[in-house]
């Protein structure tokens, strides 16, 4: 195979691995077979090995001319016809037109043209002066031209035979700089061809060069063309038609195929950086690795709106290329390298991307429908507005991605991981985190930057600069999902829609829950209160409530179960609050407290109001002060209540031991009940036992507000007040102890 030969310096010859000697060599090289994979052979190594026989073919034919005998190389008897000189292959031109119908389909040339055409070939190329062999051609060469000379190319052996490479270096015919626009070329045997410069050549001259060295094919006809290991460096193929073509191992560098046509075509192995294949047909075309293992390269090619559906690019090297709108349904790209590629707006719908890489990668807008993504990486991509529906991102990176309006509803994120990414606007309903790393993940909403914001809206045209927080509504969590660090709720958007949440196992802990004050269920439903027609949708509104009183429930039984108290018992006291809304809209006043708003909102005063209400903030006294006295307001406001509930918790321990100690609830009863007995029997004269002890009993349980157990009618009597007091602390006492006593022997 071609990928078998490599290339040593340190010998003197050039030896086929049949081992017949081509001869000596200006440049002193040795080529040799060698079973090894394709870095042993590269691609370079085989351009450079064809360059160094045509100079010595050069040579060879030269010395033919001057001494007119035998062939111009040693062949192989075998496998090669005999070779006449250049003088009786003129003789014998008509002879050998008759062998054309393979290409040519009966075409003939007339013996002038071939005489013309065998001199144009004798011209010896000059990649300086830009000067080749068929550049200049009167009339331009047809179809017929062509299978002429590869019928009589290499002294008449014809077109390089691939099932002979293992005894040939192969030397296709130098097309460069022809002229073939709308050429029919269908079927030709054009492997190996010489259309532009190669690897080492385009180095060494300008881009003014290498433009005059390559072909012009505009609008060729190529279907089913063999164009393998094809040198087309720059060539211009726009609009040609290269259906079910072989390209394999073509070199494409820079290569113009603007609305080419190449569904079905074969190009494992080619070279296609920086290509240009905006608008062109790739359907079903064939882009992966070659036998030898060499991928397709495509850096930086230019796809945009491409198609490429159900395109094979297993592995193809996509870095940095452009595949902007470009449809890519069903197209395998398992292992693909497109880090850092173009992809805004791609249809991607049940793409196969198994492992590829995607990192850096622009994905504003892409769909990614039912595509498969297991294990890929999306790290720091570029992802506002993409649509990932039912998408299977198993194991797949999403570090640090950006994701604001994604829609990944019903996406797997199993085992994935989603560090640090930013879920703003997106909708997650019903996917699936079991097992994901959620550390950092941020969820609330947000306010897009303008930058970001007109790069986005150029691929998704209804993308909001205000995103919501995120929906995860339905969405699957369990014992492996991490939620450390992760921010559900901000004081300026609120919190994420939590409604059906499957939480599974996992530890709900690690969340700041203190932070919610209103899930996004109840807020989502808020957002009726100043809809001029709230009440033409009434049962809308009582229905997102009722889905609001449904998530406050559920988070409540859920942290409960977690052993976070406090926060389930807000929660159910946010649910009880908006069962009471529910019943107040549902009596079915809304109609007329609606009205009634309308008509304070058009009194004198209302206008008044909303005039003066933005001179009134604007003013000096507005900003300096009454801004300022409100910050520390609520900062001491704050700081009263941390201390109140450090008072309480104190109380509560000291009290009842939170409730596992009902011993302490029981020994405060007795040290109540014997204290105040003592202090009836000093300030009220009364005995000790019974009177007094009678006394405290009856009024610890809320008897001492009736003083005429005492015969006293005075409410200004000291034992009065006594008894009032002693009723209160009895109140606490009894609660917690009841309380107590319960959750140690019944459970809680």
């Amino acid at each position: 195979m071609l990928a078998d030969w490599v290339i040593d310096l340190s010998y003197d010859s050039i030896t086929l691995p049949s081992g017949i000697e081509v001869g000596k060599l200006l440049s002193h090289f040795r080529v040799f077979q060698r079973p090894a994979p394709l870095y042993n052979a590269t691609f370079r190594s085989l351009l450079f090995v064809r360059n160094v026989v045509l100079e010595e073919e050069k040579i060879v034919s030269e010395q033919v001319n001057d001494k007119s005998n035998s062939p111009s190389r040693h062949t192989s008897s075998k496998s090669r016809r005999n070779v006449k000189n250049p003088l009786e292959q003129e003789k014998s031109l008509s002879t050998i037109t008759k062998g054309l119908n393979r290409w040519r389909s009966g075409w003939e040339i007339d013996l002038e043209r071939q005489q013309y055409l065998n001199q144009c070939r004798s011209i010896t190329p000059d990649l300086e002066k830009g000067t080749y062999p068929f550049q200049e051609v009167e009339p331009k060469l047809t179809a017929a031209d062509v299978g002429w000379l590869l019928e009589t190319h290499d002294n008449g052996h014809g077109p390089v035979d691939l099932n002979e490479l293992h005894l040939q270096v192969p030397l296709g015919l130098d097309l460069r700089g022809a002229d073939l626009q709308r050429a029919n070329l269908r079927r030709y045997p054009l492997a190996f061809m010489l259309g532009g410069l190669n690897w080492d050549e385009q180095r060494k001259f300008d881009s003014a060069q290498a433009e005059k060295a390559s072909v012009l094919l505009e609008r060729a006809f190529l279907e089913e063309a063999d164009l393998t290991g094809a040198i087309l460096y720059r060539a211009h193929l726009e609009n040609a038609y290269l259906s079910r073509s072989n390209l394999t191992g073509a070199y494409l560098e820079e290569v113009k195929l603007q609305g080419a046509t190449l569904t079905q075509a074969r190009l494992n192995g080619a070279v296609l950086t920086k290509a240009n294949l905006e608008e062109a047909n790739l359907r079903g075309a064939y882009l992966e690795p070659s036998n030898q293992g060499q991928p397709t390269l495509l850096f930086e090619a230019n796809l945009n709106e491409a198609d490429l559906q159900e395109a094979y690019m297993k592995q193809a090297g996509l870095y940095g290329a452009f595949l902007q709108r470009a449809n890519l349904r069903g197209a395998h790209l398992e292992e693909a390298d497109l880090n850092g590629a173009h992809l805004e707006g791609a249809h991607l719908q049940e793409a196969h991307l198994t492992g590829a890489q995607l990192h850096h990668a622009h994905l504003e807008g892409a769909d990614f429908t039912g595509a498969s993504l297991e294990g890929a990486d999306l790290s720091d991509a570029y992802l506002e507005g993409a649509i990932f529906t039912n998408a299977d991102l198993t194991g797949a990176i999403l570090q640090r991605a950006r994701m604001e309006g994604a829609d990944c509803q019903g996406a797997n994120l199993r085992k994935g991981n989603v560090r640090q990414v930013c879920f703003a606007g997106s909708n997650l309903c019903e996917t699936h985190f079991e097992e994901a790393d959620l550390r950092d993940t941020h969820l609330e909403g947000k306010v897009m930057e303008a930058a970001d914001l007109e790069r986005i809206q150029q691929w998704a045209k209804k993308f909001s600069g205000t995103m919501q927080p995120a929906n995860l509504q339905g969405a699957f969590f369990d014992a492996g999902t991490d939620f450390k660090g992760i921010t559900l709720s901000d004081q300026n958007f609120g919190c994420v829609t939590v409604a059906d949440v499957h939480w599974g196992d996992a530890n709900l802990s690690v969340i700041e829950w203190a932070q919610i004050k209103v899930v996004g269920d109840e807020r989502k439903a808020m957002l009726w209160q100043n809809h001029p027609k709230r009440a033409n949708f009434a049962p809308i509104v009582i229905e997102d409530n009722q889905l609001a009183i449904r998530t406050y429930r559920q988070l409540a039984v859920i942290l409960q179960s977690h052993g976070l108290n406090e926060e389930a018992s807000r929660f159910s006291y946010r649910s009880q609050m908006l069962h009471r809304r529910v019943l107040w809209m549902e009596l079915g006043l809304w109609k007329s407290i609606q009205r009634m708003k309308i008509w304070m909102q058009q009194s004198w005063v209302w206008n008044r109001v909303i005039v003066l209400q933005p001179r009134v903030q604007q003013s000096w006294v507005w900003q300096r002060v009454v801004v300022n006295i409100g910050q520390w307001l609520r900062k001491l406001g704050s700081k009263v209540k941390q201390l109140g509930n450090v008072l309480f918790s104190i109380f509560l321990g000291l009290l009842a031991g939170y409730g596992y100690k009902p011993g302490r609830a029981l020994a405060w009863y007795v040290l109540v009940i014997f204290g105040f007995t003592t202090a009836y029997s000093l300030f009220g004269h009364i005995p000790f036992l019974p009177d007094a002890l009678v006394f405290s009993t009856m009024s610890f349980h809320g008897r001492g507000f009736f003083p005429s157990l005492s015969n006293e009618t005075n409410l200004h009597n000291p034992l009065v007040a006594l008894a009032a007091a002693e009723a209160v602390i009895g109140l606490f006492i009894e609660i917690s102890f009841i309380a107590t006593f319960t959750k140690r022997f019944f459970g809680s």
